[in-house]
């Protein structure tokens, strides 16, 4: 059997099963093999089955006993007549008959005197320093709630909320509480909590993963006495506590302080161009970082002769070790030079820095805060070209390619040992106000961009595009030959499956690619219809029957897959333009791990423009509050650019490298999250995940499954949850394709963060983990 579909190791089975009540069961299983499975557990009163339940509650023992989380317990809780006259009631692992524990003697087996986490209680985390959750009273009485920070009791409080009825779904032993954290834990870190009753038994829920941050507006006010600001302060941050909308940017700007710079030191400015010169310069007269020299180059549409850069960068060096580039035209800001000379002296090994920018946008300033150093988005943007520093060493190397432009100087440093970019830092904060752009920067980077592409041996077209704030160009690599598998997914709703196939056999080349299509348990007499109709016609129907876990069904269809690209599709996408395979498939670089798209709804409004990490202390699609027109922030919707993760729901992958990674994680994310957590682990390996938007994809979101909030389903969508916070929680604190400086809310990119995170210079490498 394939490694993704892995057999139960029985004698490895780790279990227990025993009597708590009269009529109540617990137990835990797991396998020390495959710790984060979750195993379903089958009932069986003398001999026939009874009740199915999943192992998957928290008991504290089971850290102990090599349970990553301690989330393999169950609980089993019969009527009480069904045992009147019975006596054998025993546990097994589902569909193997392999024994849980010992089986219970209903006649003899006595209550057992522990009280058991189920019977303590549960506690949750939503946001803030706020935590909710009920304990069961014990004699009448409620015992008290305790959070550690390791062994330090950090926050307690006693229940005094009681229910009235029980139409809350409370038993009547049941008491809620909730209990609010020092503000010391506001500080934008991550933090591992875990929450106990007064006997020392952990809740249900815990260990919880939380990150919150200091009071928002409130912050930005200047100190004094209470006012009603303050109280509106404080309303405005419980409704929206993470956000400003972008027309209060002067306000806000005035307030925030992207953290100190070194002002010591010297560096080197060559100032491109004739418009604005005396204005640029004026800048510089008035910067925190007061030793620099500088050097001007004409410049005609931006071109200038390799020789007069060689001149400026070079010619009467004192003991610059920087060298700062800037357009004529650019306003500065006070700290914009120590800002990117700080930049690259508290990263020893970068080679060159850049910063934020503001653009003139319907007669005012408008920021554009970009992410971590995003190759992709350079190649079709050049946006880090408006101000950058760079080592005087690495610029040396780049000046021998004889570039002619900015744009081509910057990209020459990505041919020698920066690679692709893991050797740029971007320092977060508005260090400059730019012009707007004009035709002819369109040109110079197109041709940037091709010289650069050739001097790197990559074959590819290269052609101008539509921008909004920015120049943008359109690449598109030479794909490589071969066959790509398409993976869809399905359950019946032959309506969405039968489109989804027209779609892409109307759209694609015969013989670029097969389709596999993994059933789940399909029982419409149409669907089955449909699949003897596409068996005729060369599509593979691959059964994985079973309750719903898109995490294993595409990897039982990678595992099937025939190509060594395999492209994960979901069965309500609708492809709606051509090459559209080819447009992802020439994304696919050897340093590029997974291809996702832009996606739009039906109405034309995007619905997943890449993955943030970091709102709600979880990830959400990015622009899917944009209109297929908008162009989104700082253009990321006209041109393909780096993002933390994509939606699998349209994915192209190597088969190679999906199953290195051992797939999805179908025991820990069976349904959502991991196509987050499997780009997490291709991002930790280094590679990239690019998202592009050089196609027409249509998404009818959750058509077949519903959607994920539904009642039914939350305690499903916690669960998952709490595990992506455990797994990846300084990740999610901060994303480094996103800006600490942008919002958190629900709809990333749509506001600014009202108190921003920490802004140290970052790399493109997730924070705190390591390559493997």
């Amino acid at each position: 059997m394939n490694s993704l579909v892995r057999a139960l190791e029985h004698h490895q089975l780790v279990s227990a099963f025993e009597r708590v009540t009269d009529n109540c069961f617990t137990g835990y299983a797991f396998d020390p093999a495959s710790p984060e499975r979750r195993l379903i557990i089958d009932i069986l009163l003398d001999g026939v089955s009874i009740a199915l339940v999943r192992a998957e509650r928290f008991d504290r023992r089971l850290l102990d006993l090599g349970s990553i989380d301690g989330c393999h317990a169950f609980l089993f809780q019969a009527d009480a007549n069904l045992l009147v006259g019975q006596r054998l009631l025993h546990a097994c692992i589902a569909n193997t008959g392999t024994p849980v524990g010992r089986p219970v003697d209903l006649l003899r087996a006595s209550v057992s005197k522990r009280t058991r986490t189920h019977r303590t209680g549960s506690v949750s985390w939503n946001a803030g320093l706020r935590l909710f959750g009920t304990v069961r009273a014990r004699g009448g009485l409620a015992p008290d709630i305790r959070v550690r920070d390791g062994s330090r009791v950090v926050a307690q409080t006693r229940p005094r909320r009681w229910p009235v009825t029980r139409s809350a779904g409370l038993d009547a032993d049941e008491c809620p509480f909730s209990l609010h954290l020092p503000d010391s834990y506001a500080d934008g870190l991550v933090h591992r909590l875990r929450v106990e009753d007064g006997s020392g038994l952990e809740l249900e829920g815990s260990p919880l993963s939380i990150l919150a941050f200091a009071n928002g507006l409130k912050r930005l006010l200047p100190v004094g006495p209470a006012s009603a600001d303050d109280l509106r302060a404080e309303w405005f941050d419980q409704l929206c506590p993470t956000s400003l909308p972008f027309d209060r940017y002067p306000d806000w700007i005035a307030h925030v302080d992207a953290g100190p710079s070194d002002t010591t030191g010297s560096v080197r400015v060559v100032l491109i161009g004739t418009d604005g010169l005396d204005e640029t310069q004026a800048d510089l007269e008035c910067q925190t970082l007061r030793r620099w020299s500088a050097a001007w180059i004409d410049a005609v549409g931006g071109a200038f002769a390799p020789e007069d850069m060689d001149e400026a960068v070079t010619g009467d060096l004192g003991e610059e070790d920087i060298v700062v580039f800037v357009r004529t035209g650019t306003s500065l800001t006070t700290d914009a030079l120590a800002g990117l000379a700080d930049a690259l002296r508290t990263s020893p090994d970068s080679v060159a820095a850049y910063g934020d920018v503001e653009v003139e946008r319907d007669g005012s300033a408008h920021p554009v805060f970009f992410g971590a150093f995003d190759y992709e988005r350079q190649l079709e943007q050049g946006y880090a070209t408006a101000l950058f520093a760079v080592r005087i060493d690495a610029i040396r190397e780049a000046l021998a390619r004889r570039p002619t432009s900015l744009e081509r100087l910057f990209l020459a440093l990505l041919e020698g040992p920066a690679g692709t970019g893991d050797r740029i830092v971007h320092r977060p904060g508005v260090i400059a106000h730019v012009a707007g752009w004009q035709p002819a920067d369109t040109e110079r980077l197109c041709a940037a961009t091709r010289d650069h592409l050739a001097a790197r041996g990559i074959a590819a077209e290269v052609r101008p595009s539509t921008g909004g704030i920015f120049p943008a160009v359109h690449v598109r690599r030479a794909a490589d030959a071969g066959l790509v598998s398409i993976v869809i997914p399905t359950r019946d709703r032959v309506d969405l499956l039968e489109t989804c196939i027209a779609s892409i056999r109307a759209r694609t080349q015969p013989g670029q690619y097969e389709i596999v299509v993994i059933d789940n348990d399909s029982s419409d007499p149409s669907t089955h219809r449909l699949f003897e109709t596409l068996a005729r016609d060369g599509v593979r129907i691959v059964a994985c029957p079973g309750s719903f876990n898109y995490a294993l069904l595409n990897n039982v269809g990678v595992a099937a897959a025939q190509g060594e690209r395999v492209l994960l599709l979901n069965n309500d996408v609708e492809i709606r333009s051509d090459s559209w395979l080819t447009e992802l498939a020439s994304r696919l670089e050897r340093d590029v791990g997974a291809v996702g798209a832009v996606l739009r709804w039906p109405n034309g409004i995007v619905q997943h423009g890449g993955v943030v990490l970091g709102p709600g202390f979880s990830a959400a699609d990015a622009f899917n509050d944009c209109s297929g027109e908008d162009p989104g922030h700082g253009d990321l919707l006209r041109v393909a650019h780096e993002a933390s993760a994509a939606t699998a729901a349209c994915l192209l992958v190597r088969r190679s490298d999906y199953l290195a990674l051992g797939g999805f994680d179908a025991d820990t994310f069976p349904v959502l999250f991991n196509d987050v957590d499997f780009c997490l682990r291709l991002r930790a390996r280094g590679l990239r995940v690019i998202v592009t938007p050089h196609l027409d994809i249509l998404h009818h979101e959750s058509a077949s499954r519903g959607r994920d909030d539904a009642p039914s389903r939350r305690g499903r969508y916690r669960r998952e949850l709490t595990a992506l916070r455990n797994r990846w929680g300084e990740v999610l604190a901060a994303d480094p394709a996103y800006s600490p400086f942008l919002n958190l809310d629900p709809y990333p990119f749509s506001a600014l963060a009202a108190a921003p995170r920490p802004a140290m210079p970052r790399r493109r490498l997730l924070p705190g983990v390591l390559r493997a």
